[in-house]
């Protein structure tokens, strides 16, 4: 074998492995934790570290291989070396490095990702290649585009889609990106193309079609950040289409000249000349087209046209004093607490959960109790990297904004506003949401496509090498690839798969129908890969401990007495290791949350107290993690902390109705001439709801006491429903048949107007 086929060997391995990432979208591990993002990620790192590697043996045998310099190359090493130091310092370094299995992110995926950029920057060399990579990646997605479409007629037009992503926030990002850049490749097509040719007429109908579907399933996704981010994009993209000249009439007309084909098709090249001419009024008119569409779906955002539609419905919903958009707002305002601890390199990636539980708002109670993500690409990588993270993340983008801006690429102008109203829509997509290993790959393909129409040589990287040293590194890099794939990926995703197959407890009989263990040997074969999925002591440790912690409350639902010596075994496994846990991450309120209700359901009241307590050091202000200590101070008997607790979590935010319920309960335990106050309070500050609502659940807990049920009268007729306050007096009568005269006189005073309430 000659050294060129040695090269071109290694050429076409690897564009055979940038084809294969085409098909991460699709990947499903069921057998894995996280099926939707585990098995992408790992399937992702392992193509990518095959390439990397023979990319570098490529490059050492064929200079024209080996990495040029770019501003944006610069921007993203500076950029890693910021996160890399910040992830050092950060207080959970391993969470940084490694995350979890349910975002499968950290260091190593950046890592990961600049390792593609390199690979694809410097092999993917010319047009035709990118021409390649562009199409194969708007093909591919039909497949993402069928499936959608086979969900919507199966679950109808008003269901929100999510296909082979598993989350319709990932399917809108992917097909946000997708769509930009299948119109970027019919403006390339129309830009560049002789249209004496049918293959031009034809790709440009693709594309078309291609954008229309990809468009379309990104609205049934209902994902409000991507829609808002087409919507942008779309209109950056036409407001520069407008200035300049976009490109050649004189190329067209050149084109129209040397064509030999049939008049139809100079009819067709006409036709794209009367656009050229008239461009400017056709990006006008798209202007204005997007001001009336969003402006009249606004203006009748009340028909049922608009709220029955998925995607309408949810955009003209956004509110931003409440619900979604509400809870958005607050959780930026704790991301800027917690950088504003750590303002210069941040806290690391992986890290927001420390953040969320320690500035916790406590006017986000309601919504999700532990958060791990800002939900904003401001705020999480100030969190993550620190303003001097933030910075080199945005000079990334600068560095993207003046390489397709730069005069010494071939780009049309109209080529490069579609190129800004990508990274516009991306932009402004993820100011909502987070990106995944599927957008991360695409915007680092498009980051590589701008670097490579751009990079100048590096000179001391063409010097020459001996041909011992082309051999000792080639050799090494060979030997790299299987030692790298193993150690950042085979033990986790074994620890992984042993998780998934410990949690299988009870299977159906196919031939008594009878339901028995999953494992002949039973629950011991459960506890045995729980155990061994803990001993390879990777980074989803924590995940694995909370998923056994779960899978012990069905473990204890078995009804065999036989297996009561392992069920124990089991269950003390279970806390022994969530102890752990807590004891290995003091500073994250999640675990100590798990323990302490371990210990509250088993009735070890002075352990879950404990652990309470060592959980409001770390996340002070959760009202969800503040409530069950309530009720472990009532259940151990002490309903002066009871009360004093409840009235303090009530204080941090009068406006939510269940802590108020608790303050209630605990001060009616406690001390009714307090209780009496407080239902008073109630009244004054108009939220009577809250009295009506304790006093129903009174009477459903306490079903044979005649003053819950005549206190529950009393508050009918004090705010003017006489009806309902006759019909619960009439019922403690039935109900009560000595207190008969009582009540009789109670009915007199209430239909006279004369009735005390205390």
């Amino acid at each position: 074998m000659t050294t060129e086929d040695f090269k071109n060997i290694l050429k076409y391995l690897i564009y055979i492995g940038i084809g294969a990432l085409l098909f991460t979208p699709f990947i499903v591990s069921n057998s894995l934790l996280f099926p939707y993002i585990t098995g992408k990620a790992y399937f992702f790192r392992i193509i990518v570290t095959t390439i990397f590697f023979l990319w570098v043996i490529l490059a050492i045998y064929d200079r024209e291989y080996r990495p040029k310099k770019s501003f944006i190359l610069y921007s993203l090493l500076a950029f890693c070396v910021s996160i890399l130091i910040s992830n050092i310092l950060g207080p959970n370094w391993t969470a940084s490095f490694w995350s979890n299995y349910e975002r499968m992110e950290g260091y190593i995926t950046i890592i990961h990702l600049l390792a593609l950029f390199l690979v694809a920057s410097h092999t993917l060399k010319t047009q035709k290649h990118w021409n390649w990579f562009f199409n194969g990646l708007i093909l591919s997605s039909f497949l993402i585009i069928i499936s959608a479409f086979s969900q919507m007629l199966e679950n109808g037009f008003g269901y929100r889609i999510d296909t082979r992503l598993g989350n319709s926030t990932y399917l809108g990002g992917y097909m946000l990106m997708l769509s930009f850049i299948s119109l970027f490749m019919m403006i390339r097509q129309f830009a560049n193309s002789d249209f004496s040719k049918k293959i031009s007429i034809y790709l440009i109908a693709f594309y078309k079609i291609a954008f229309i579907l990809q468009t379309i399933i990104l609205f049934q996704t209902g994902t409000r950040g991507a829609m808002i981010g087409w919507f942008v994009g779309l209109f950056v993209f036409a407001v520069i289409g407008i200035f300049g000249d976009i490109f050649s009439k004189k190329q067209i007309e050149q084109n129209i000249t040397n064509t030999k084909t049939e008049s139809s098709t100079n009819f067709l090249a006409n036709i794209f000349i009367k656009i050229r001419q008239n461009i400017k009024w056709i990006f006008s008119l798209i202007i204005v087209v997007l001001i009336i569409f969003i402006s009249a779906i606004f203006y009748y955002k009340d028909s049922d046209f608009i709220k029955n539609n998925v995607a309408f419905g949810r955009l003209t919903s956004i509110n931003l004093s409440e619900g979604t958009a509400n809870a958005r707002i607050l959780n930026w305002q704790i991301a800027w607490q917690g950088f504003s601890e750590r303002p210069i390199l941040g806290w690391g990636q992986s890290n927001y959960n420390l953040v969320f539980d320690k500035y916790y708002l406590p006017a986000l109670h309601g919504n999700e109790t532990f958060f791990d993500r800002a939900h904003n690409i401001i705020f999480d990588w100030l969190i993550a990297g620190g303003f001097v993270g933030l910075i080199l993340f945005l000079l990334i983008l600068d560095s993207f904004i003046y390489t397709i801006w730069s005069r010494k690429n071939n780009l049309k102008l109209l080529e490069k506003s579609v190129l800004f109203g990508f990274l516009s829509a991306y932009f402004i997509h993820n100011l909502f949401v987070f990106d995944t290993i599927v957008s991360y790959f695409i915007f680092f393909m498009i980051l590589a496509y701008a670097h490579s129409i751009s990079a100048t040589q590096i000179n001391f990287m063409q010097k020459d090498l001996s041909e011992i040293s082309k051999k000792s590194f080639a050799v090494l890099a060979i030997l790299s690839i299987p030692i790298f794939i193993y150690y950042i990926n085979i033990p986790s995703y074994l620890s992984s798969k042993d998780t998934v197959n410990a949690t299988k407890l009870i299977k159906q009989s196919k031939e008594t129908g009878l339901y028995e263990y999953f494992y002949p040997q039973g629950i011991a074969t459960n506890l045995s890969l729980f155990q061994k999925a803990i001993d390879r002591n990777t980074f989803g440790n924590s995940e694995i401990r909370q998923k056994m912690f779960q899978i012990s409350e069905n473990v204890l639902l078995i009804d065999d007495e036989n297996s009561q010596e392992i069920k124990d075994r089991f269950l003390q496994t279970a806390i022994d290791e969530m102890i752990q846990q807590a004891q290995d991450f003091p500073y994250d309120a999640k675990y100590k949350y798990l323990v302490a209700m371990f210990f509250a359901r088993f009735g070890d009241y002075v352990m879950s107290e404990k652990y309470f307590n060592e959980l409001l050091e770390v996340s002070p202000n959760k009202q969800a993690t503040r409530l069950p200590l309530i009720s472990v101070y009532q259940l151990s008997g002490q309903k002066d902390k009871a009360y004093e607790f409840a009235k303090e979590t009530y204080l941090l935010d009068k406006s939510h109705d269940d802590i108020w319920l608790e303050y209630a309960k605990a001060s009616f335990e406690y001390d009714k001439k307090i209780f009496d106050l407080i239902l008073e309070e109630a009244f004054e500050e108009n939220k009577s709801h809250r009295v009506k609502k304790f006093l129903e659940i009174l009477v459903e807990k306490n079903p044979t006491s005649a003053q819950t049920k005549v206190s529950l009268a009393a508050f009918y007729y004090r705010i003017g429903d006489i009806e309902n306050s006759l019909k619960v007096l009439d019922l403690v009568s039935e109900q009560f048949p000595n207190l008969k005269n009582q009540i009789e006189i109670l009915k007199k005073d209430v239909i006279s107007g004369t009735l005390k309430v205390q």
